[in-house]
């Protein structure tokens, strides 16, 4: 009978989380809601010859931080990232809290250059502070940034450029921002 209960509770728990366009613990859009917006700004650019931008955020050694100083701690450090997103980006940008500790961004009508501006401007305020439960620790991120191309087929092209960057970004030295 628990098991039933139990069971049947994780699958309501799938389905609200499904129908809430919002991530819960960041109120930034969740994966399902932001790829559905991405797939609108795909469209968007292959009908209009405007620039787009989708830019990939990583904290650097998330599992490090979780591990060392407690899931509390990675929490914050999630939350500073979401506070810095929300207050450096234009109004018309758009976040979305693409998985643990990994953020995504589409940037309408910008650039690569400008995107990569923002974003910088961005991860050095991040690296500046401290967490206010580990003053030692501060939050660096790297970062893949992509911009709209007509050669790409399908936005899941567009979001795998930007990926590709973001891994070219940790190869690097991590602690900075890569263009695809």
């Amino acid at each position: 009978m628990t098991y039933v209960t139990a069971t049947k509770l994780a699958e309501h728990k799938s389905r609200l989380m499904l129908m809430s366009p919002h991530d819960g613990m960041t109120n930034v859009y969740n994966r399902h809601h932001w790829e559905q917006l991405l797939h609108n700004e795909y469209e968007i650019c292959r009908h209009i010859d405007e620039p787009s931008t989708l830019a990939l955020i990583d904290i650097d050694h998330f599992k490090t931080i979780n591990d060392s100083f407690g899931h509390h701690v990675g929490d914050e450090a999630i939350l500073f990232l979401t506070e810095e997103l929300r207050n450096g980006l234009r109004a018309t940008d758009v976040i979305g809290r693409f998985g643990g500790d990994e953020f995504a961004v589409i940037l309408p009508e910008a650039l690569a250059t400008d995107a990569v501006e923002i974003i910088n401007r961005i991860r050095k305020r991040l690296a500046a502070k401290r967490l206010t439960q580990t003053p030692q620790l501060g939050i660096r991120i790297s970062v893949g940034v992509a911009e709209y191309r007509p050669t790409m087929n399908q936005y899941h092209d567009w979001l795998k450029a930007a990926d590709i960057a973001l891994y070219m970004a940790k190869n690097k030295g991590r602690g900075r921002t890569e263009v695809a």
